[in-house]
């Protein structure tokens, strides 16, 4: 008895259940038809059709308003002088789309005409609307400074190159860097999401028109540090280690070389570079695999600390170039974010292994592809004294040296050479410093080997 009174409650909650689920389904839509401005109009001459999502925001509205009737007024007007017997009918088609993110609403129209001649003409109407501060505003306004357009300028461009690979476009460089550069009318149709920034790209502003529109998204990973404080997303967890950061001005009329070790970290050996870079008043560059970070936790957490950078090499040391998408990404997503979860920041410089990289590799992440230009051959020689003159031999401002720091000999090699090169009057910097030293602004679609 009790079992079918049981059986006829779990039938009843789960009809009542379904019958919810329906209801607020059809809630949803209806609230979401009401939110709609739809407009159809069709005779011989000429058809009309405006769709559009209205907003909260009274003064997004009007614009709107103000908008469409002036389109369609001047479309009904040139469609006034249209030979009543020709067969061509003109069309209006005026589409807008609203998006809201925390306190930012978003709204982009596309107005597409057709009064003759071979294609639709088309424009693009954005408006970005702040609701605390009641006012409209713009792309520059939700970026950190100059720096940060710069950033999300050079962002944009890699990632339309990317997004050109994967559709097979032919992109023309001087079209892409004058639509790609930091001004505002280049970034006036954007929206904020979970995923980070949309921008699009209208026809002719990056590729041909017949490429239409392109349309990439900055992840906030990478985002986040560009945007000021009150556009950020908060749940990005920021770096909870103090590291040091030291005045680099002292550097700018001196010689200065970039020493940069793969394949570590080592606890032992590594330990030992440390020990001794304050002897030189030496940074260095970090590149490496994601597969020795965990065992080596803590001495990659103190060369971070004292202001050294961490970088990528990888996961696993395959090359890169021979390698299909998925495992591509796997090599730098598992080593980024074993990094992250040490140090609280992803490396943003990447070293592919055996310097092997093409433009396929680099399309495929936000990272900087960083070479060299003085190798110690210390994989080879395996010889302290060796390793020394090499470095030495090829020493040059701007240079950057690969050396190894899993190696005992590698580390005393990179130590005896900085003592050289001290005194020929060189300053150790990372590979930050020396962007910077050398005024570089570091592009996602080129590969350094040295400054």
């Amino acid at each position: 008895m009790k079992d079918r009174i049981t059986k006829k409650l779990t039938i009843i909650i789960m009809i009542t259940i379904g019958i919810l689920i329906i209801i607020s389904s059809i809630f949803v839509v209806l609230s979401k038809s009401q939110n709609i401005y739809n407009y159809t109009k069709e005779n011989k001459n000429y058809s009309i059709k405006i769709r559009y999502e209205k907003t909260k925001v009274k003064d997004i509205d009007t614009k709107i308003k103000e908008i469409v009737a002036k389109e369609k007024q001047e479309f009904i007007k040139e469609t006034k002088n249209v030979n009543k017997n020709s067969k061509t009918q003109y069309h209006l088609i005026i589409k807008g789309e609203a998006k809201e993110y925390n306190s930012i609403e978003f709204t982009h129209i596309i107005v597409n005409k057709f009064t003759g001649g071979n294609h639709y003409k088309r424009k693009d109407i954005s408006y970005i609307y702040n609701k605390n501060s009641q006012n409209f505003t713009n792309v520059s306004e939700l970026l950190k400074n100059k720096n940060s357009f710069k950033e999300l300028s050079l962002i944009s461009k890699h990632l339309i190159n990317k997004y050109a690979e994967d559709h097979k476009i032919k992109l023309v460089e001087k079209d892409l860097i004058n639509g790609t550069n930091p001004k505002k009318e280049n970034y006036q149709n954007i929206y904020l999401s979970k995923k980070g920034l949309t921008i699009i790209f209208v026809p002719y502003q990056v590729s041909s028109r017949f490429d239409g529109e392109i349309k990439v998204t900055i992840p906030w990973n990478k985002l986040n540090d560009i945007l000021k404080e009150e556009y950020k997303n908060k749940k990005i967890i920021k770096a909870t280690i103090t590291r040091k950061k030291r005045d680099i001005s002292k550097y700018k009329n001196q010689k200065v070389i970039a020493f940069t070790f793969d394949d570590g970290p080592n606890t032992a050996t590594t330990k030992i570079l440390l020990d001794n870079l304050d002897k030189y008043d030496a940074k260095v560059t970090f590149f490496v695999l994601g597969s020795r970070v965990n065992d080596n936790k803590k001495i990659l957490k103190r060369a971070y600390k004292e202001g050294n950078d961490i970088a990528s090499h990888t996961y696993s040391h395959k090359d890169l170039t021979y390698l299909k998408d998925k495992e591509l990404e796997k090599e730098i997503d598992r080593t980024n974010t074993r990094i992250k979860q040490i140090i609280g920041v992803e490396p943003i410089y990447l070293r592919p292994p055996y310097g092997s990289v093409n433009e396929h590799v680099k399309n495929q992440t936000i990272m900087h592809t960083i070479c060299w230009n003085i190798d110690s051959l210390d994989w080879k020689t395996k010889n302290r004294k060796k390793i020394k003159k090499e470095i030495v031999k090829n020493a040059r401002d701007g240079g950057v040296v690969l050396v190894h720091d899993i190696y005992k000999e590698s580390v005393y090699g990179a130590l005896l050479a900085m003592k050289d090169l001290k005194k020929k009057g060189y300053s150790f910097v990372t590979i930050t410093e020396m962007s910077e030293l050398k005024n570089v602004t570091l592009d996602y679609d080129k590969t350094y080997y040295g400054f």
